[in-house]
């Protein structure tokens, strides 16, 4: 009878046991089974092969179990650190330090698979299929247990986040085997990395120019190129200098969501804009949309039944040269535009960060101007008596505003940017600049985070995770914990594999 039991990972397990961690016990470096017989019964002589260590051997040397191997070290290492994770869920009740830490590893579970899910490989026509999904985590040999079905034809909108899209696109609890077994490690081996930047290279934090930003870049329509400044000007009077205004108003995904057009994604006061912008017209007789949904609509207008009529070119593009009906081109088309993002939001730091924004722009969003600006910076409507300014930003119903360098006096719109190389507008809305001076973490400073009313652990936290992500970081941070954890060797393939890897500690 053969043998139904998934050997590989089994196997990667036996050959970490190569090598010993100061502290562990002694493990034999082969698997217990290695001459058995992998079919047994009455047929077993007629076949060749038939014995574990073909398949271990085969693993073994197929160029992926020594890098499991060292995966498995980091993954140790890193429970050392901090707990099992199974632990530190017990703990989570009680310890506040804990709880901040699971809830941390969940939000990047939400931030993975999120990230996985709309990768475009479980869609069809812009719609993604969740079953697709639960297709390939089994193919990874991990358990997805459904219970209620499966979400379908969910189209991806910068609406939908890791934050929101358990429950919309994807049950979270049907991927618990998942989560557990490769992204909960693959997360520990990467908060490892942090720790080490927190605990041995905090300074590198303050120097790394991070920048928490949330911006929009909206380039001109060539049909009708006033459009663009027309709408923002008018989001820009309405949802951000208005006395009334509030923070809420200003979110840049109503800017984004009227320049798209579709009605059905508005969240806010959208219409309005468009209408009051000139940039969309619903008058009997005079109407006019400029939107990129305008834009999609025109042309298919311009598909008429009548074949001497049609534009056959246009038409062509909305049937996928007669492979289904205009209609169902038009939801293509429609979906595609839905899905388009216009905006940029997150943590960034100033060594490879940001790099799709203008030269001119970027260079001011990370200089240290921007840092001493933001947290310093009066409210412009606050009507305080002693007003802080800055040449690098504006304080505006709370939020943050880069400006330019040079602008004309009295231009209240100044933060709306324009580079004319790509005819795109910008609005950079930066919510944390830091500086050396804000991640200073003595408990006596005056001015760092917490004197500023923030938390600094965990802004620390979220600067360390971006940092942690560069291979640099990662190389020292792993050199660092592998020589602090005195490791032993019992096989000589894995002996090789950390000497090529880790030159300097194992030469």
């Amino acid at each position: 009878m053969l043998k139904n039991n998934k050997k590989a990972l089994r196997f990667v397990t036996l050959a970490a046991c190569g090598l010993l961690i100061t502290g562990c016990a002694d493990i034999l470096a082969t698997p217990t089974d290695y001459e058995t017989v992998l079919v047994d019964g009455t047929v077993n002589a007629e076949l060749t092969h038939n014995i574990e260590s073909v398949v271990y051997d085969a693993l073994k040397d197929g160029g992926n179990v020594n890098s499991a191997v060292l995966d498995g070290v980091l993954l140790k290492l890193a429970e050392n650190k901090f707990g099992t994770f199974a632990q530190a869920k017990l703990d989570a009740a009680t310890d506040p330090a804990k709880a901040a830490f699971v809830a941390d590893i969940a939000d990047r579970v939400n931030e993975k698979l999120f990230a996985l899910a709309t990768t475009g490989s479980y869609e069809t026509e812009n719609k993604f299929s969740e079953e697709r999904f639960a297709q390939y985590v089994r193919k990874q040999l991990y358990a997805v247990t459904p219970t209620a079905g499966y979400f379908k034809d969910i189209v991806f909108t910068p609406a939908i986040t890791k934050d929101n899209f358990n429950g919309i696109a994807i049950h979270l609890d049907y991927y618990t085997s998942y989560v557990e077994g490769m992204l909960v490690p693959e997360i520990y081996r990467e908060k490892l990395v942090e720790q080490y930047l927190l605990d041995e290279e905090y300074s590198t934090l303050g120097r790394s120019y991070a920048r928490k930003v949330n911006y929009i870049a909206i380039t001109k329509n060539a049909s009708h190129p006033e459009a663009a400044k027309y709408l923002i000007d008018t989001f820009i009077e309405n949802n951000i200098l208005a006395p009334t205004a509030t923070s809420a108003d200003a979110n840049l995904e109503i800017l984004a969501n009227a320049w798209r057009g579709v009605a059905s994604d508005f969240i806010s006061n959208e219409e309005a804009l468009l209408e009051a912008a000139d940039v969309k017209s619903v008058t009997v007789g005079s109407e006019y949309d400029y939107t990129g949904f305008g834009a999609i609509m025109a042309d298919y207008a311009k598909i008429n039944p009548d074949r001497l009529l049609t534009d056959t070119a246009v038409e062509a593009s909305f049937t996928g040269s007669g492979s289904y009906v205009p209609s169902v081109g038009l939801e293509i088309k429609t979906n595609t535009l839905r899905k388009e993002d216009y905006t940029v939001d997150g943590w960034y730091v100033k060594n490879g960060g940001l790099t799709n924004l203008p030269t001119e722009i970027r260079n001011r969003l990370f200089n240290i101007g921007t840092a001493n600006g933001v947290d310093h910076t009066s409210d412009e409507f606050d009507g305080a008596a002693e007003v802080q300014t800055s040449d690098y930003v504006r304080n505006i119903h709370g939020k943050y505003y880069l400006i330019p360098q040079n602008s004309q006096q009295g231009d209240d719109k100044n933060f709306l940017l324009y580079d004319a190389a790509s005819s795109t507008y910008y609005i950079v809305q930066v919510e944390e600049a830091i500086n050396t001076t804000k991640m200073n973490d003595s408990a006596t400073s005056t001015s760092n985070y917490t004197a500023l009313g923030k938390d600094l652990p965990a802004i620390s936290g979220k600067v360390a995770k971006v940092l942690g992500a560069k291979d640099a970081n990662k190389t020292t941070a792993m050199n660092f914990y592998l020589e602090e954890a005195g490791i032993v060797f019992h096989d000589q393939d894995i002996w090789k594999y950390f000497q090529d890897n880790f030159k300097t500690l194992y030469a």
